[in-house]
């Protein structure tokens, strides 16, 4: 309306427009629900490339979006989606149907439902990657993606398979699926030309238990025992002992080592998909934690009056982490433990005297006189005495109890005590074992040297590494504010407080990077070479075994080495992934088969699976 002069107010309002029900924006039609979440209804805009936000903002409030509805992109000449990690865990009927110019799509793992047809028609598409959280893939969920290949996993927990769901899917090579799944519809894998193998994680037994229908003959090339936890394999009458000394054969698990095989392959992948750029930036964070001129080292040893670990050392931390996990103490060995836990039990009530007091020290060394691996109660005093010098034990102590810690000063010894124990003859096996020239054995033999250093040199350096593995996040949330309060207000500080402050500064500035360390890809290139080093050195006693058999001959050391590769094997594996997850930006989709694979990567599951074949 005008007013009286024929001027219109110089008002502003807002409003919505409502076509057929639902409202719009630029970009999407969308219906909200009645707890304020949003469905996007449809796509309106026109590029190729689109990113499916996590919430959208509406007269100034933000709501989550919680489902695409059905035919959201139906027939749309998109390229590229990525549905962000977040809110959405609803995809609709036919949402990407016929969408034949889509290449690449990304997933958001927590969706747990898809609608019929979703992907049906998406002839370009490549690779999916479904969230392990569905529970079914529905009719025709991708039928017509004619151009999908290479290995596709279905979801963990996947217990049904609607009619034609990867009908004319012509090009997969392999699928894998898990052990929860209960029925195949008909079609389901109809026209899957190219299938080789269908890896089933779990045994034959449960694999016949399956409904399966008509039109699925490429199921009939199963291959059983590919992964899946020790309770999905039922109790065998096979022992340990027999299984290597009778049947050595079924050591070898076609299912098995295509499971582990992937994972190495996919973490080699994404290590070598990184760029010169991202590399070089991971190397100016890492000189931005340690601060100039690495002043990290020398705060550390400020405050401990001990020396940080340096990088030269990775591959003994490397071989240290993986005999700590996963090698088992000899009989001789646990029996010297335990008579020393016997000796530290009555100490305990002294607490750090046994660091401090002359009296207490000597005695409790002569007592561990020749228990601790041969050394001499000299030493063992000397040790001691080290400990509580130069208040190294009154800062363990400040950091522990300020992280709600707090560590008592015998099992601090003890711990100390079992790490320099622990492995002994596993480093011996393992010298002979791995090869010459790989960084593992190169490690392994820093480590034997490192742990025939006198007893002194070896409680400092245990000291440095400890205190810095407990305190680090503790100086970035808390001392970095409490140092900067007082040292620019020159309260007394000394110069060596002026490097710690600079220090912290430099690692503040160093955290808010957002990329991985060189450390991060240190670490996971040389954990990568590890497990194929452990990998290759299996097969070779996994052959020796078998002809051990073939002579009539039982090799206990030959199983124990067996033991020890494996071990190391599995658990390197699942360092590997944490690793190579540090390096990446958007690691979802490996911590999920990381996840899925957590309990299959247990010697028990791979025994259970051994025994099952036989």
């Amino acid at each position: 309306e005008k007013t009286k002069d024929g001027v219109y107010p110089a008002l502003r309002k807002s409003f919505t427009i409502y076509v057929n029900g639902f409202q719009l924006t630029n970009e999407w039609s969308y219906q909200q629900s009645n707890n304020g979440t949003l469905t996007l209804m449809k796509y309106l805009g026109a590029a190729s490339e689109v990113t499916i936000p996590n919430t959208l903002i509406l007269d100034m409030q933000t709501f989550a979006v919680t489902a695409l509805g059905d035919g959201i992109f139906e027939n749309e000449p998109v390229k590229k989606v990525t549905i962000q990690e977040g809110s959405v865990v609803t995809i609709g009927r036919a949402a990407f149907k016929n969408c034949a110019s889509l290449s690449e799509i990304r997933l958001n793992s927590k969706t747990k439902s898809i609608g019929e047809e979703a992907f049906c028609g998406c002839s370009s598409l490549k690779s999916i990657w479904l969230p392990e959280g569905l529970k079914t893939l529905p009719a025709s969920c991708m039928k017509g993606c004619s151009s999908l290949e290479g290995d596709v996993y279905l979801p963990e927990k996947l217990t049904a398979i609607g009619t034609s769901a990867f009908e004319n899917c012509g090009q997969i090579r392999n699928f894998i699926i898990h052990s929860y799944l209960n029925s195949v519809d008909n079609n389901a894998f109809k026209n899957c030309e190219s299938v080789q193998k269908v890896y089933f994680a779990g045994p034959q037994t449960r694999w016949n238990c399956i409904r399966i229908g008509s039109g699925n003959d490429a199921l009939s090339k199963i291959c059983c025992n590919a992964g899946g936890a020790s309770g999905a394999y039922s109790a065998s009458n096979i022992s340990t002992e027999n299984l290597f000394y009778t049947y050595p054969n079924y050591l070898t698990n076609e299912g098995y080592d295509k499971i582990t095989g992937n994972l190495e392959g996919e973490m080699l992948d994404v290590m070598a998909s990184h760029t010169a750029s991202e590399e070089s930036a991971a190397a100016l964070k890492s000189a931005m934690l340690n601060g100039p001129g690495y002043y990290l080292k020398m705060s550390m040893q400020y405050l401990t009056g001990s020396e940080y670990i340096t990088e030269r050392e990775v591959n003994r931390a490397l071989a240290l982490e993986l005999l700590i996990e996963e090698a088992e103490l000899s009989p001789a060995e646990d029996t010297a433990l335990q008579e020393i836990y016997a000796v530290l039990e009555p100490y305990k009530k002294f607490d750090d005297q046994i660091f401090k007091n002359g009296d207490t020290r000597y005695q409790l060394a002569m007592k561990l006189d020749g228990l601790f691996a041969g050394r001499q109660a000299s030493e063992i005093n000397n040790m001691l005495k080290v400990i509580g010098e130069k208040k190294r034990w009154e800062n363990i102590s400040a950091v522990f109890k300020g992280l709600d810690n707090a560590n008592k000063a015998t099992d601090f010894l003890m711990t100390f005590i079992t790490l320099t124990k622990i492995g002994n003859d596993s480093l011996d096996r393992l010298s002979l074992r791995l090869p010459k020239d790989s960084g593992l054995y190169d490690g392994v033999e820093q480590l034997r040297l490192y742990l025939n250093q006198p007893l002194t040199t070896l409680i400092v350096d245990f000291i440095a590494n400890k205190t810095v593995d407990k305190c680090v996040e503790s100086f970035q949330q808390k001392a970095i504010v409490d140092s900067l309060d007082v040292a620019w207000k020159h309260k007394g500080y000394t110069g060596s407080s002026y490097v710690y402050v600079a220090t912290m500064i430099y690692k503040l500035i160093g955290t808010m990077m957002d990329c991985p360390t060189i450390d991060n890809y240190n670490n996971a290139w040389l954990s990568i070479g590890n497990a194929r080093i452990l990998r290759n050195q299996i097969r070779t006693v996994r052959q020796e075994l078998v002809a051990a058999a073939q002579k009539g001959v039982c090799d206990e050391n030959l199983k124990k080495d067996y033991d020890l590769l494996m071990r190391m094997y599995l658990f390197c594996l699942k360092k590997t992934g944490g690793y190579v997850a540090s390096t990446m930006s958007d690691p979802a989709k490996l911590n999920a088969r990381m996840t899925r694979y957590q309990d299959t990567l247990e010697y028990s599951s791979y025994l259970a699976a051994c025994k099952t074949q036989i």
